[in-house]
């Protein structure tokens, strides 16, 4: 009887030892968990933080570079006018640089520019791939041709310096007569030109075809009667 009853208390005290040790251990695993929590929450933190830090670093460079391509589009626009004025400058490369300065920086400057008479005299085809008018092709070709022929004089003693020149120039000039399409309202104005001149010719020719038979004619009865005579 009595090692049964010290069997029982010996089991009674192994499970209340176990169950303390299963509580520490709950305990400790509540701990750890809490732990890790703590550190995955610090480090969700860290990297708001972070990520904060670079949108404002992004927004800040956005905003630099914004005024940088705001003082770029204005400066070629200042200078693209000057050459609607002083054929010396290209307009057109210098109004395209306006509209990809202006589209990538300020949609309020952009939507100023693309409403403006400068773009749609100049650049408005172009841009909706419906060709370059002929005149601007011209006038770009000649500014180009000048300032590279002013390049290639004074550049006697570089070979190397004339010969890029030369294919730049032809480069610029196969681009502007074959690749960079002619605007359908300069095609459409020069035929309509030609069927005018032809229109205008066909009567004139008529008149004069009526006039010579006429005076064959005249001549045919002023020779009978001289005959007859």
């Amino acid at each position: 009887m009595e090692n049964e009853e010290k069997c029982k208390t010996i089991k009674k005290e192994n499970e209340k030892i176990n169950i303390v040790i299963n509580e520490r251990i709950e305990d400790e695993e509540i701990i750890v968990n809490k732990k890790q929590h703590e550190e995955i929450m610090n480090n969700k933190i860290r990297e708001e933080k972070v990520e904060k830090e670079n949108e404002i670093k992004k927004k800040k460079t956005n905003k630099f570079i914004k005024i940088i391509l705001i003082i770029i589009g204005s400066i070629c626009f200042f200078l693209g006018t000057i050459g609607i004025i002083l054929p010396i400058l290209p307009t057109v490369p210098f109004y395209l640089l306006t509209f990809l300065c202006f589209a990538k920086s300020s949609d309020r400057l952009h939507q100023w520019f693309i409403n403006s008479k400068f773009y749609k005299n100049n650049l408005e085809d172009f841009t909706n791939g419906k060709g370059m008018a002929l005149k601007i092709k011209i006038r770009v070709i000649i500014v180009i041709t000048i300032l590279m022929g002013i390049g290639f004089i004074m550049m006697k003693k570089t070979l190397v310096g004339r010969i890029i020149l030369v294919i730049v120039w032809i480069a610029h000039i196969i681009i502007f007569v074959f690749v960079i399409k002619t605007s359908k309202k300069d095609i459409n104005k020069n035929s309509d030109k030609n069927e005018l001149s032809n229109d205008r010719k066909t009567p004139l020719s008529e008149e004069n075809e009526n006039d010579i038979s006429d005076i064959k004619i005249n001549i045919e009865n002023a020779n009978i009667t001289h005959n007859s005579n």
